[in-house]
């Protein structure tokens, strides 16, 4: 009976604890995939003062042409995309203060839906609040100033887009008010410094398909406008400077034959001012046919051609007909882009309102009708070079040479200090670039660019060119799980600025005396701490070699400083 007792209760255990075993438990939670983000070398060639010659290399890379700064435009507010931040999160805050005194802002506020489409709202602010103190020596007359420096740069807009079938319905709109301060004269006590400021309200609409799929037709319609008021201290002020541009395209698209595709674009801008502008007008119309050709490895080829018509009205009228050839030949001789040749041709056309100018030079005048009546820049590109990625393509490189011939290309000078004119004239520019990019480990990278320029200039240019004979830049950054630390360093060459000093001299160029200011090296680093997946502290130190920096004659930037803050994603 104890034996059967026993048996009896040795099977009801094994019996409980294969029914333990064999218990179904299911766990229910949300499946949020999460792919670490894709790179891809983006070396697109940046517009620059001269030239806009932008490779297209559809290969392994996209090689790099060096970023070069030859015009130094006014800060922009830092901008990311709705999809540069992590969806999950859609709110993105970051916030900074620094010394001299210097602030920095940028909140984006996202919604989306991958059925129907996205929302997003941002605001963007840049400011520095500290005197600058520095001297110069004009007719051998010294000049001190220590003046209110105040520069701000803010913007709010909204953005969205909207899902219909395979296209998009995208819109953007937004608000920008522009301060600076003309601190580079001597102001009495009692005087304030003269401001530069300046609003805009822009619009865009676009829609269209996304051209990825050309065995059917593709296009796309666009059109913008944008409304212009300056309401800077003039040396006459009772002038009210206002703008009114806008701009419409189209362009349709589809493949004609095997790995061969036509593009044809068709595009209007206009350019209208009011106020004291009103007798400025500028209307701006293009074609461009494009038929690109590549085959599976080896060729690229990309020909077509553009016809500008523009009809200027400003203190005379001229009508101009131009053509811009585009030609690119690319080929991968190795199959796996190590090493791509290439020769590309083409042009541009570029308007010169007064608020073109300005977005350039934000310390230009309206002191003349010259100014309002400036001819339009247009130019012709030239360039050949090879570009590749080897080390199982942890190393990027680029090398070419290219020549611009430029036609009514911007002279700037100051007609008195603080102010700022342009004139126009004819000049080439030779290149030769250098671009390298090297990333041996996931979380170390390296680049290094380098690019050295000489310009021959037509005879009748009696100003200083303005734009250095060399440019460099390097940067480096290392990313650990804990922290990211970066260092950058930029060298521009020697640079020389007209200033007016004699107006009543016989001759044009006796006029003038030049300022000039030696090669510099602007070094920065950056330091981040990642508190949280959420949440980073940063440090960045700037002009820590406490350079003088000059990107407009007379104007000093600050010297060595710092700034930090915080960035959340929540």
């Amino acid at each position: 009976m104890k034996r059967f007792i026993l048996t009896i209760s040795a099977l009801f255990v094994a019996l409980t604890a294969a029914a333990q075993v064999t218990r179904e438990v299911e766990v229910v939670k949300e499946y949020i995939p999460k792919l670490p983000p894709a790179r891809k070398l983006d070396m697109a060639t940046d517009k620059q003062d001269t030239v806009n010659i932008r490779p297209e290399i559809d290969y392994t890379i996209t090689p790099n042409s060096f970023a070069s700064a030859l015009t130094t435009s006014k800060v922009r507010p830092a901008t990311i995309t709705y999809w540069d931040f992590d969806k999950r999160y859609p709110f993105y805050l970051k916030a900074g203060v620094g010394y001299p005194l210097a602030t920095e802002l940028d909140v984006y506020a996202s919604t989306n839906r991958a059925d129907v489409g996205y929302l997003s709202g941002y605001v963007n602010h840049r400011g520095r609040f500290s005197n600058i103190k520095d001297s110069y020596t004009l007719g051998g007359q010294t000049f001190d100033y220590n003046n209110d420096s105040r520069y701000m740069d803010n913007r709010i807009g909204f953005n969205g887009g909207k899902y219909i079938g395979r296209y998009t319905f995208d819109g953007d709109i937004y608000y920008q008010s522009n301060l600076f301060h003309r601190y580079a004269q001597p102001i009495a006590e009692e005087q304030t410094t003269p401001e530069v400021n300046y609003e805009n309200f822009a619009a865009t609409l676009k829609f269209g398909d996304s051209f990825s799929d050309m065995s059917k037709v593709n296009f796309s319609v666009y059109a913008t406008a944008d409304y212009y008021n300056d309401k800077s201290n003039q040396l006459v002020d009772d002038r009210k400077l206002q703008q009114f541009s806008t701009a419409v395209g189209a362009t349709v698209g589809r493949e004609i034959a095997t790995r061969t595709q036509l593009m044809l674009t068709l595009k209007y801008n206009g350019y209208y001012g009011f106020k004291s502008l009103d007798s400025y007008s500028d209307n701006i119309i293009s074609a461009t046919a494009m038929v690109n050709f590549h085959t599976k490895k080896k060729l690229d080829v990309r020909a077509g051609l553009t016809y500008s018509y523009d009809h200027l009205k400003s203190v005379e009228k001229s009508h101009k007909h131009h053509l811009f050839p585009h030609l690119y030949l690319g080929a991968n001789l190795f199959d796996n882009g190590s090493f791509v040749p290439y020769i590309e041709v083409n042009g541009e056309l570029k308007n010169n309102s007064y608020q073109q100018l300005q977005s350039i030079n934000p310390y230009v005048i309206y002191a003349a009708e010259s100014i309002a009546g400036t001819p339009n820049t247009y130019s012709y590109n030239f360039r050949i070079g090879f570009a590749g990625n080897v080390l199982k393509n942890r190393l990027s490189y680029r090398l070419y040479g290219d020549a611009a011939i430029v036609r009514n290309a911007l002279y700037w000078y100051a007609p008195q200090p603080a102010y700022f004119a342009a004139e126009v004239g004819n000049h080439t520019v030779w290149s030769i670039n250098a671009a390298v990019e090297y990333k041996p480990l996931s979380v170390l990278y390296f680049s290094l660019k380098a690019k050295a320029m000489a310009y021959s200039q037509s005879k009748d240019i009696y100003l200083a060119n303005h734009r250095p004979s060399f440019e460099g830049e390097f940067n480096a950054r290392y990313t650990h799980r804990k922290f990211a630390v970066g260092a950058s360093a930029h060298l521009v060459g020697k640079t020389n600025w007209s200033v007016l000093q004699t107006p009543d001299a016989e001759q044009i160029a006796d006029r003038f005396t030049t300022v000039s200011y030696p090669a510099y090296v602007d070094l920065s680093l950056l330091f981040d701490w990642f508190v949280g997946k959420r949440c980073t502290l940063y440090v960045e130190g700037r002009n820590l070699a406490n350079a003088k920096i000059y990107h407009w004659a007379l104007y000093k930037e600050y010297g060595i400083g710092a700034l930090a803050g915080v960035k959340v994603q929540f």
